[in-house]
């Protein structure tokens, strides 16, 4: 029997660079898009994880996605039943770019949700 780490297997098994993001009760939308960071008196805006694998065809593992809100979750949902993803700043995010502000998914890009099932509890929860 094998066994390795959840957070570890997308990308030894195949051997692909990974990103990965963990979520909890309070995630927000606004965090799988962005990264707001204050340098120097400048608020400045990086691409988040999501952004980055969709961006460069990496393995995005999302963890805890149980733990999430609903509307939280449904931004996977989207992104990966329609293939389409409207970010806030109007940038889409597409199979194929039809307009400009449009990012094309990149075909090496993958998604893999790790949830507990229903009813399980952690060891030392209440």
């Amino acid at each position: 029997m094998l066994l390795i780490s959840a957070a570890r297997l997308p990308s030894q098994l195949l051997q692909r660079p990974r990103e990965y993001i963990q979520l909890h009760r309070d995630s927000t939308v606004q965090q799988l898009m962005f990264r707001t960071t204050l340098e120097r008196g400048v608020i400045r805006y990086a691409d988040s994880p999501l952004l980055r694998a969709v961006a460069h065809g990496r393995i995005l593992v999302v963890d805890e996605a149980d733990k999430a809100p609903e509307h939280v979750v449904a931004i996977f949902r989207s992104l990966a039943g329609q293939g389409e993803l409207t970010l806030s700043d109007g940038r889409r995010l597409v199979r194929t770019a039809e307009r400009e502000g449009d990012l094309p998914i990149h075909p090496g890009f993958r998604l893999i949700l790790l949830a507990n099932r229903p009813g399980y509890r952690k060891a030392g929860c209440c």
